[in-house]
């Protein structure tokens, strides 16, 4: 025995050297692995940052909005449009939250921070409503009018903030990753058939292995009960009879081995055969990188840009039955005149603020809907607020989404990720502009026919037909939405590469540094 010791020694001596070297690189490979304390607290601040809420959309809604509210009252005569440019706007100032977002992160829609700016857009509309001439002293003496007007005005900030939100959940939901692809795609029943015979043939290799140990098993324990008969000599016929069965046993496994090898290895080259194909088709499958469709983006954009013509007919059905509930006196045309704030160009009817009642006028103009007047110029500023934001935001959605498509490429840096090609990216912003605008253009050229209705006299006659839609302007409202669309992508392209550019410079400079060293 001492022997036996003696010589497994020299046998095992040389391998303590070998796995300590294993051992030693392996603490190196994972020291060099090991990311340094200061990236990984960047990282932990970049979490951080992208957890919290985006405060920057909300800063730049709010200085539109300012913008806009100084616009509109630079008008002396006030704009149809001023009243429910908020609530038409609110989808746009929601999605636009969601796409300032999407620069930095793709985790969660922002709804705080849309519920905020469509607040904000609202409250600054009302405060330039409130610097009108004899707006306020007419709140603080008339009763009747300051419940009209305060009513209108807390309508129009409750849908702007819902709508605001709900414009942030659905940019959110039609520009998330796509599900992934499965790793491994069967395209015929051969193949299926292949897996099927391949798994029936592991299966009963499995099944043989188990037997022959199952066979030896019971032989050892059988060798192992007749050595333990009693007395040295009863141990060494155990030995020599377990050497003998060891052998026996062995013998057996040996000799059916080759066959059983052979026979295996032609079922395993058949079952490689079959499954080649397949597993070639799952890597293909896996490793090619899913990219949206065309048709899919326009079914999107068309959807979001008839999202405010249908928040129009929302807006308008909620503002009559607020008439219902106060039981003011209805307007002379139908509130869905409001879809016309969503078309810059329309024909001017002007008002003479000579007039005696000309301060009455104003004031209705400020929180009643659907009245006869029109605009004091042909182009209104204040109708192009809708347009901007929905623009902008699908720009900005369509450079910081797009390669983004899946789980995996989610989150990787913008440097990596490829831009949307022109034409693409062109069209889709065209078609934006285009369906804004197309559907109300279309009700609005119909004219609009009136109705004067006086409730406690029963008397109902019927106004000549309005139309606020010419010809020319109906042209130039369908060829400025798209236009002003192509504006803003290709400013906001513009500076989205510029802005790629200055972070990608300084990783170049320093890998032009490094490598002279190496």
């Amino acid at each position: 025995m001492q022997e036996s010791e003696r010589s497994e020694q020299p046998a095992t001596v040389p391998q303590e050297p070998a796995a300590a070297l294993e051992e030693e690189l392996k603490v190196k490979e994972t020291v060099a692995d090991a990311p340094p304390a200061a990236s990984a607290a960047q990282r932990e601040e970049r979490r951080r940052e992208k957890a919290g809420p985006d405060w920057l959309a909300v800063e730049v809604l709010a200085v539109a909005g300012v913008l806009f509210a100084i616009i509109a009252r630079l008008s002396v005569q006030p704009s149809t449009a001023l009243v429910p440019i908020a609530v038409l706007a609110a989808p746009g100032c929601g999605l636009l939250v969601t796409a300032i977002r999407k620069l930095r992160t793709l985790q969660r829609p922002g709804l705080l921070e849309a519920a905020l700016a469509g607040t904000i857009l609202a409250l600054c509309h009302l405060g330039a409503a409130l610097t009108y001439p004899a707006v306020l002293s007419t709140l603080l003496t008339q009763a009747e009018l300051r419940l009209a007007f305060l009513s209108t005005w807390g309508l129009v900030t409750l849908f702007a903030l819902l709508l605001s939100v709900v414009g942030a959940v659905l940019g959110h939901l039609a520009f998330a990753p796509l599900r992934p692809l499965p790793a491994r795609a069967a395209n015929s029943s051969s193949d299926e058939g292949g897996d099927r015979s391949g798994s029936a043939g592991e299966a009963g290799a499995e099944a043989l292995q188990a037997e022959e140990a199952a066979e030896v098993d019971e032989a050892s324990q059988v060798l192992a009960l007749e050595a333990g008969e009693g007395g040295p000599e009863g141990e060494r016929r155990g030995e020599v009879k377990a050497s003998a069965g060891s052998n026996e046993a062995v013998r057996p496994v040996v000799d059916e081995g080759p066959e059983e090898s052979e026979e295996d290895q032609a079922e395993g080259a058949e079952q490689g055969s079959d499954e080649e194909p397949a597993e070639a088709v799952g890597q293909v499958a896996a490793a090619k990188p899913v990219r949206r469709s065309l048709v899919s983006y326009a079914i999107a954009i068309l959807l979001l840009a008839l999202l405010p013509t249908v928040v129009g007919y929302l807006f308008a059905a909620a503002y009559d039955a607020m008439f219902v509930l106060y039981q003011f006196a209805p307007g002379p045309f139908p509130t869905l005149r409001l879809l016309s704030a969503l078309l810059p160009w329309q024909v001017p009817i002007h008002i003479d603020l000579s007039r005696p009642d000309a301060a009455l006028i104003i004031f209705s103009l400020l929180w009643r809907i659907p009245l006869f007047l029109g605009n004091g110029s042909m182009f209104d500023v204040l109708a192009l607020e809708p347009l901007i934001l929905n623009g902008a935001a699908l720009a900005l959605l369509l450079l910081s989404t797009y390669g983004r498509e899946t789980p995996a490429t989610a989150d990787s840096p913008a440097e990596e990720r490829p831009l949307p090609d022109w034409p693409r990216y062109l069209l889709l912003m065209a078609w934006l502009g285009l369906a804004l605008v197309l559907a109300p253009d279309l009700w609005v050229f119909q004219g609009l026919a009136g109705l004067l209705q006086i409730p406690h006299a029963d008397i109902a006659l019927p106004l000549r037909t309005l139309r606020i839609l010419d010809p020319l302007t109906f042209s130039l409202n369908l060829a400025t939405g798209p236009l002003l669309s192509l504006l803003l992508a290709l400013a906001l392209r513009w500076q989205y590469e510029r802005a790629r550019a200055l972070r990608v410079a300084p990783v170049a400079e320093a890998h032009r540094a490094a490598s002279p060293k190496a």
